[in-house]
Parts: structure tokens; sequence; C-alpha cells
């Protein structure tokens, strides 16, 4: 699931072997086991009530691994403060055939639930800058720009845009 929902977000110019290189180095079975048995990390699956078919994921990251990007000096230090500190919204993926149905929406709201469950004092994600789809979805979700991170995928460096939700969503 990961790995193929990964594939389907990158942007048009990623090339096969960027994105076949990107999911090997992060998407192995040690990786996902890695996420699973992480205190740090809280991964949140959606299912079809009637098959139990995975149809999307998200992961939380919290902890000093939540703080890896440039949103912790955008955020500001009095912002990033609180018991949970800032935490990422790492991934939030579902399988194309379900976009557009609700279900991203779903996950979205279990996941920062489940980040205000931890106490998070700041939620950031970064998503690719080319990706329309994905930044109105994180708008419509009330997420605001907040700044830009620079993320690989196997060879080639992506910029990203830095988002958080805005006043009115916390």
């Amino acid at each position: 699931l990961a790995a193929a929902t990964f594939a389907s977000a990158c942007p048009d110019e990623t090339t096969l072997a960027d994105v076949r290189s990107h999911i090997s180095r992060n998407f192995s079975h040690a990786a996902v086991a890695h996420w699973l048995s992480d205190p740090d990390r809280d991964v949140l699956v959606l299912q079809d009530p009637v098959s139990g078919e995975l149809l999307g994921y998200s992961m939380l990251i919290a902890g000093e691994q939540g703080k890896d990007a440039p949103s912790a000096a955008v955020l500001g230090e009095g912002e990033a403060r609180g018991t949970g500190g800032l935490v990422e919204l790492s991934k939030c993926y579902t399988l194309p055939r379900v976009q557009g149905t609700g279900a991203a929406r779903r996950l979205m709201a279990a996941t920062v639930e489940q980040a205000r469950r931890r106490g998070a004092a700041a939620l950031w994600l970064g998503v690719n800058g080319h990706s329309r789809a994905a930044g109105t979805f994180y708008r419509r979700q009330g997420f605001v720009h907040a700044g830009e991170r620079i993320y690989r995928v196997g060879e080639v460096d992506h910029r990203d845009s830095i988002l958080s939700p805005s006043q009115r969503a916390r």
C-alpha cells in the first residue's frame, strides 16, 4: 500500500527509476516494520468495512524525529512548546480509486485527532509543490503554507511546501 500510493503521488517529471529507488529505500518491509514498532510513530489505516482491504494510511512522527523539518523555525519556538512538541504528518495516502469519496477526509480527521491525543503542540506536513490536488486537499482541511523544504526522491531534489493547520483549524 505504501509503495503503490507513493508512486501515484509523485510529480509527472519523476522518473520511474527515481520512484523505484525511493520506494526500495523507504518503503521496504523492514522500513514499514520499523514504523509499526517505533513508539514515536503512529500509523493509522483506512480499511474497507466489508472486505477489510486497506484503502489508505497515514503516519505521524513525534519526538525528536518529528522536528526534522524547517517548520520548527517557521512555526516558532513559542508555538512548538507543549507536551507533545512538533508532530509531523509524514504520510497521508489513499488508493486512487477511493479519492474523491471522502475516504481521505476521514483518514485526515482521525490522524489530526491522534496528534491531539499525543498532545501535539504543533502539526506540520510537507507536500510536493507540484501536486495541486494534494495542496488543494490539505487547504480544504485547514492547512496553510508555512515554508518550504527540499525532499529527495531517488537522485532528484523536489521542492515541498511545508503546511501547518491555520489558527482557525486548531
